[in-house]
């Protein structure tokens, strides 16, 4: 994924292409940046936008749900590092949130920490937060979805890129079953790891 400075926002170059051969569910993530800020522009066809989840630590388990997941070193290994991040977009309870989700953040207050567990696996989060002073602009359309907010770096405990630097990431679409209450499928732009849909830490 290519993160670029805001005045490149009309070059292709910012744009993550998520699609499946046999999917109908396809969309796009513009990542674009400023000394102060993270800039995400996702358009998606093919979901409805909704999500009944109860508890915002499982939005990516109870319906549609954008996720974009960071590596602000360039780190490649398969386990989290210091720093790395996802965003995860998502409605609930009738406004549209942005959840902060970081493995690995010494400085996170215990009240964030948050353990995902299943019969076969578990994986502890120092880090896991609704970002209050982020709220999506969100257009539901029958064609698409449009979903466009930004974060501060602040935020996310990340100094801003400067020129040279390598962030690695992937950009994912998770969509609802017919119900709206259930993660159906996961669709990422590099992950092919994705068919598991029921297990929380996978």
């Amino acid at each position: 994924i290519t993160v670029l400075p805001t005045e490149s926002v009309d070059n292709d170059s910012a744009v993550c292409v998520i699609r499946k051969d046999g999917q109908d569910t396809h969309g796009t993530l513009r990542l674009t940046y400023d000394s102060e800020r993270l800039y995400l522009k996702w358009s998606v066809s093919g979901i409805r936008w909704v999500n009944g989840g109860k508890d915002h630590r499982l939005l990516f388990k109870t319906g549609d749900c954008l996720d974009f997941r960071c590596s602000p070193d360039g780190g490649h290994g398969q386990s989290a590092g210091n720093g790395d991040f996802r965003l995860l977009a998502a409605p609930f309870r009738g406004k549209n949130v942005v959840i902060l989700m970081k493995e690995k953040d010494s400085g996170a207050d215990a009240q964030y920490g948050f353990r995902y567990t299943s019969p076969v696996a578990e994986v502890r989060f120092d880090r896991v937060q609704l970002l209050h002073p982020v709220e999506p602009h969100v257009d539901v359309s029958p064609e698409r979805v449009v979903v466009e907010f930004s974060v501060p770096w602040e935020l996310l405990g990340v100094t801003p890129p400067s020129s040279g630097n390598i962030m690695t990431g992937d950009a994912g679409i998770i969509g609802a079953d017919a119900s709206g209450n259930v993660n159906a499928f996961r669709m990422y732009h590099s992950d092919i790891r994705t068919n598991l849909v029921n297990d929380q830490p996978g």
